[in-house]
C-alpha cells in the first residue's frame, strides 16, 4: 500500500493530541483508498465519505 497522504493536526500545538486522535487518524487511513481524492477527478461528497466511515467511527464512540 502507498504511503498515506492524510495529515492531521491537533490544537493547541503546544499540547499533546487527545487520546483518540491516533485511532481516528487510523480510520481515515484505513479507508483512504475509498475516500481519497489523490487519484480521482472528483472526490466523494461528505455524506458518502461518512457512510463509508460510519461503522468504524461508531466503534470509537462517535455518534454518526
Amino acid at each position: 500500500m502507498a504511503e498515506s497522504t492524510i495529515q492531521s493536526f491537533s490544537y493547541p500545538l503546544t499540547e499533546p493530541p487527545p487520546e483518540f486522535a491516533d485511532q481516528l487518524a487510523a480510520v481515515f487511513e484505513e479507508h483512504e483508498p475509498e475516500i481519497g481524492t489523490e487519484d480521482r477527478k472528483n472526490g466523494l461528497k461528505s455524506d458518502a465519505v461518512l457512510r463509508k466511515l460510519r461503522p468504524d467511527l461508531r466503534d470509537l464512540g462517535f455518534n454518526v
